[in-house]
């Protein structure tokens, strides 16, 4: 009797674990051999990796762990993005071509926009099949994988506006302005230039530096430096106000996609005694 009731015991019990076995096997495109085809674009899918594994000859991109793969294969020249956004887990995102065992690297990413997930850029030629490998970071275990893919947006862009007025401390001579900068995607910029003050013969200039960061528009403001040989001793310079000229760039870099874009502007400004 005892031994039916233990072997009752342990056929409930295995049978409970059917269902949580069935959620963290691995899934169908856990091996290279198995990759997900990726028939068009835009593509979007979830799945769970929890129970994704690697093989010996898996490649390696700032991790190699819960691996799983897919594949595209485009049927014309296009800049292709992918994506792990919305993942629930620590994620890597890495791009090859080329056969099993022989792949060659076309693109790696760890963490993209100041998050945990990744994001790859890559110029695709048509008829070359693409494989995407999305794993978890170092030897972290999977989760939750969000993954898309799809044409890439347009090439980087920025721009630079300076504002009309300025403002100067009539007691110490110190020029600030102010502007905005605008980007057609998430980025940092770097802003530099000069500002130089006509007072008859003698010119007086400052040079500034600032950092933006943009998510379609953002805002700086800066205080001019001026060498001390401007300054006559004084460790701030002496402007005054009046109307001012104003020549700035900036230029910012993408390392997910290596965009670079930069913006110049010469521009006046009329700086205004401040209080």
């Amino acid at each position: 009797m005892n031994g039916r009731f233990i072997s009752m015991v342990i056929s409930v019990f295995m049978t409970a674990l059917l269902p949580l076995a069935a959620q963290t096997g691995a899934p169908a495109n856990d091996d290279f051999g198995g990759a997900t085809v990726v028939q068009a674009l835009p593509f979007g899918t979830t799945e769970n990796t929890s129970g994704a594994t690697v093989t010996a000859d898996d490649p390696f991109c700032a991790g190699r762990s819960a691996t799983v793969w897919f594949s595209f294969t485009p049927s014309q020249d296009m800049t292709i993005q992918a994506t792990t956004f919305g993942s629930n887990y620590d994620t890597t995102l890495s791009v090859w071509t080329g056969s099993r065992g022989a792949l060659n690297l076309v693109a790696c990413n760890d963490d993209s926009q100041g998050t945990l997930q990744s994001r790859v850029f890559f110029n695709a030629t048509a008829g070359v099949t693409y494989f995407f490998m999305a794993s978890a970071f170092g030897s972290e275990a999977g989760g939750h994988l969000v993954f898309n893919v799809l044409q890439a947006p347009p090439a980087l862009a920025i721009s630079l506006d300076v504002a009309q007025f300025g403002s100067v401390d009539p007691t110490t001579g110190v020029a600030t302005i102010n502007g905005t900068a605008s980007c057609n995607r998430p980025t940092f910029i770097n802003l530099s230039g000069q500002l130089k003050r006509n007072l008859g013969t003698n010119v007086i200039s400052g040079f500034f530096f600032a950092f933006v960061s943009c998510n379609g528009t953002g805002s700086w403001t800066a205080t001019m430096v001026s060498p001390p040989s401007l300054s006559n001793g004084r460790s701030n310079p002496l402007f005054v106000p009046g109307k001012a000229e104003v020549a700035a760039s900036a230029f910012a870099f993408d390392p997910d996609t290596a965009d670079f874009a930069q913006a110049h502007i010469t521009t006046s400004v009329v700086l205004q005694g401040s209080h």
